[in-house]
């Protein structure tokens, strides 16, 4: 048997420079330029300020109106097809099919992906085990609570294991409980890659569960950042728990079982 190459994980690196973008006189993004690394990013600001716009712009279904966008030294709309293969993104409003139960919905996205079936088998059952999804997921989507349908949506984003995880205010709708376990929940999902959040700026000085997991948090107001900057060590060390009123689902030996039987490729 051949040997299996060992591959260095190659980091990933998103750069902007100068980008713009303008919507006929109105400026939504003007002369921005940052550099995003592996880790959380969260970009937050008010209600249009431009942070959903500067989103399309990573996710490439915008262009700039001025500027370039790179990922590894690459011009991402020059190469946008390889760009896409390493893009897990989870829009705002997700509002999949409802006629759909869970699995069907998950296997449908794979295949949307280009996953083959053995991935798709094995990628959709540790999604849903993740995810607390897998003792629901012959259930249509429509008989989902807010908080699970919104782990179904993360679920589909991380299908294809992205180098690039886009989530665009996924705790927008949801109440502190159900927000509270969607970041416990995903945050397995937030190590080795770059995990950019928008959150909408709120008056309440109470820190959000997306600025306690963000390593880096950068600030926009009428088009342009403003701000960035780090946790503090301090904060890092200050562990917070949070305990779900919902009941721990136990990874059940129906879902192990498929998963040892199934290789990834």
């Amino acid at each position: 048997k051949k040997k299996r190459e060992i591959r260095k994980q190659k980091s990933m690196k998103l750069e902007l420079l100068h980008i713009s973008k303008q919507y006929g006189k109105k400026t939504a993004v003007e002369d921005t330029s940052f550099v995003l690394t592996n880790g959380v990013w969260r970009i937050s600001g008010t209600s249009k300020c431009g942070k959903t716009t500067l989103l399309r712009l990573l996710t490439g279904s915008l262009k700039p109106t001025e500027g370039k966008l790179f990922y590894n030294e690459r011009n991402m709309f020059e190469d946008y097809s390889q760009y896409k293969a390493v893009l897990g993104y989870l829009p705002q409003h997700f509002e999949p099919d409802h006629v759909f139960t869970v699995k069907e919905y998950l296997n449908y996205i794979s295949a949307y992906k280009g996953l083959s079936k053995k991935q798709t088998k094995r990628r959709t059952a540790e999604a849903l085990g993740a995810l607390r999804l897998w003792e629901v997921r012959d259930k249509k989507i429509a008989r989902l609570s807010r908080g699970m349908r919104q782990r179904v949506g993360m679920a589909q984003a991380v299908l294809n294991k992205p180098k690039v995880l886009v989530l665009d205010e996924p705790s927008a709708y949801l109440d502190e409980r159900e927000e509270n376990l969607f970041y416990e929940l995903a945050g397995e999902f937030f190590q080795d890659r770059i995990v950019i959040i928008t959150e909408r700026s709120s008056l309440d000085e109470t820190r959000s569960r997306c600025e306690e997991v963000a390593d880096w948090n950068l600030t926009m107001k009428n088009g342009d950042t403003i701000s960035l900057s780090t946790r503090l060590t301090i904060e890092k060390q200050a562990a917070v728990t949070y305990f779900s009123e919902d009941t721990p689902m136990e990874t059940t030996e129906e879902l192990n079982a498929l998963l040892a039987s199934i290789e990834e490729e």
